[in-house]
């Protein structure tokens, strides 16, 4: 039977900020109007028809996924961090492809590939001009970005292997869920006042987090870089530092996000703080010369960072971190991924080679 509401956040998930019982209503602040609304039905969010394709493929392989991650789930949520090997990998996992499933990560890749092609076409001097001056009058875009998408996470799932699992926790219960929940930051570079991008998943001090509950949100680490506020072995936000995490909610949404309760107040403020980001492009690219040599250079595209003040009053950066500063001979790739990357390029030359 083929399955056509597609969910990119699963109902699971969304379940665990319902505001019923039942589990079947939730609420939702409309960004676009600042409105709240109140006990709307739960099973119609954060899906679309045929989302991921009729064939099922995809839609099948996240149920799976999603199968395997709730086990997990059900711990944490009550603020239980024992899990076993199976459940830990599987919280990886969901984490990694559920950053890449939603519509903000189509739009945003779609973006990346459309802003790095037009430069690309701008700096080839085989190009007439009459030609360059319509490049703004199309747009590239992947013809099928779901499945490049998960082939992708596939390919950079390893990227989080190596990170700590911890919890947050919200004993006011105000943590909020957008339609693309998981967000990267890192403290560690921001401190450092490093110029290029802080949302690679495999550098230094890299951190991913997703809310699981208004009281939770889950939170992979490098524990080379950080050490936390802690309380009987779960993080310890203040008032400040949830605001900040909810404000990524917003920076990664721009219809809805989902509660159980919050001020309407607080709620119109995150949102006004959120306009101007989610107005601009996803993505931006430039030539950058790389000699005197005019032919020889290199496009760099980077996606928007968050206008965001990375320091938080729970986390803190080890004074090893600190020591070891980035200077222009280190690698900004966590020594761990390093390794791993390159036994996986010698497992490829050698297949190469066998073949």
């Amino acid at each position: 039977m083929k399955t056509k509401k597609q969910h990119y956040v699963p109902r699971e998930l969304l379940r665990n900020f319902s505001c019923d019982n039942d589990e079947k209503l939730i609420n939702i602040f409309l960004l676009n109007s600042n409105k709240l609304i109140d006990n709307v039905e739960l099973y119609n969010q954060a899906c679309e028809k045929y989302f991921y394709g009729e064939d099922q493929r995809l839609e099948n392989a996240y149920s799976q996924l999603e199968s395997l991650f709730s086990s997990a789930l059900r711990k944490l949520k009550k603020g239980d961090l024992e899990l076993t090997p199976e459940e830990d990998s599987s919280v990886r996992l969901f984490m990694i492809f559920q950053l890449n499933r939603t519509p903000e990560a189509i739009h945003k890749m779609n973006s990346f590939m459309n802003e790095m092609t037009k430069e690309v076409f701008r700096n080839n001097s085989m190009l007439p001009e009459e030609l360059k001056e319509h490049l703004d009058d199309f747009k590239v875009c992947i013809k099928q970005p779901h499945e490049y998408l998960f082939a992708l996470t596939m390919e950079i799932a390893y990227t989080v292997s190596d990170l700590k699992l911890g919890l947050i926790e919200n004993k006011d219960e105000t943590f909020i869920i957008g339609k693309s929940p998981v967000f990267i930051l890192n403290p560690f570079l921001y401190a450092l006042n490093y110029q290029k991008g802080l949302m690679g998943l495999g550098v230094k001090g890299a951190m991913v987090f997703m809310p699981i509950s208004p009281k939770y949100i889950i939170v992979l680490y490098d524990s080379f870089a950080y050490k936390f506020n802690k309380k009987n072995g779960v993080i310890i936000p203040t008032n400040s530092d949830i605001y900040k995490f909810n404000l990524c909610q917003f920076f990664k949404t721009k219809d809805c996000v989902y509660l159980r309760k919050a001020k309407i107040e607080d709620l119109i403020k995150l949102r006004n703080e959120s306009i101007e980001f989610q107005n601009k492009k996803e993505a931006n690219s430039k030539r950058i010369n790389i000699s005197n040599d005019q032919k020889k250079y290199l496009i760099w595209t980077e996606y928007k960072q968050f206008p965001l003040e990375q320091r938080f009053d729970c986390i803190f950066i080890t004074e090893r971190a600190f020591i070891q500063r980035l200077s222009i001979y280190e690698s900004i790739e966590r020594p761990a991924i390093t390794a791993i990357r390159l036994e996986m390029e010698k497992y490829e030359n050698l297949k190469k080679n066998q073949m």
